[in-house]
């Protein structure tokens, strides 16, 4: 156990990041790991910080687009992700890749809720970046919910490249110029590592 060889981690994630490299990066670590175990423990951005800051959780997961600085915390790059746009498969643009942004500016954009140190914000910001406002034509809590409507014609979204290896129907994932970044991080608390944190993180940065 000292030397975490053994011991349970908690996990604390968002639905986005369930088809990033999260899981598998916590899979390769159990088996290569004799007596690790982990559970994950799915909580909204704040809530996360709360869980860690009260250490309920050992990691919070999150994206590039929150590397905000909070006191005591450190983070490490889990896996690296991509934003890509979803269209719909009959979209002018849908049999195109590698797509600027700011050339989406005229669609209608479905899109999840701009919280603080959410996605949604982080995808909101990056239309601004590109100088347009997107006109958001329904807002919407879950990914599953913006592919749907996205594969009906109602508009157009913003996702994490790694939504697209599922096969969802009526709907394309598109690559986009200088793709900005959806990098999954682990957010762990500096002064209290447990043997088995210590032991994930060595693995995450070994080659």
């Amino acid at each position: 156990m000292g030397r975490g060889e053994g011991g349970h981690m908690v996990v604390g994630m968002v639905g986005t990041s369930a088809w990033g490299g999260l899981i598998a990066a916590l899979r390769r670590f159990s088996e290569q790991s004799a007596g690790v175990t982990w559970s994950l423990n799915e909580l909204t951005p704040s809530q996360q910080i709360a869980a860690l800051q009260k250490r309920h959780i050992d990691i919070r997961v999150w994206r590039e687009a929150q590397q905000q600085t909070l006191p005591g915390l450190t983070c490490q790059r889990l896996a690296s992700e991509s934003i890509a746009v979803v269209l719909p498969l009959d979209h002018p643009l849908a049999q195109q890749e590698n797509i600027p942004l700011a050339a989406l500016q005229n669609d209608s954009f479905i899109v999840l809720p701009p919280h603080e140190a959410s996605l949604g914000l982080y995808l909101h910001n990056l239309c601004l970046q590109q100088g347009f406002l997107p006109d958001v034509a329904y807002q919407v809590n879950e990914p599953q919910t913006l592919l749907a409507l996205v594969a009906e014609g109602c508009g157009i979204t913003l996702l994490p490249d790694s939504y697209g290896r599922i096969p969802w129907p009526g709907v394309r994932f598109c690559s986009l110029q200088q793709a900005p970044p959806a990098d999954l991080y682990a957010v762990y608390r500096a002064d209290s590592v447990t043997p088995v944190v210590q032991a994930f993180l060595e693995r995450l940065r070994a080659p």
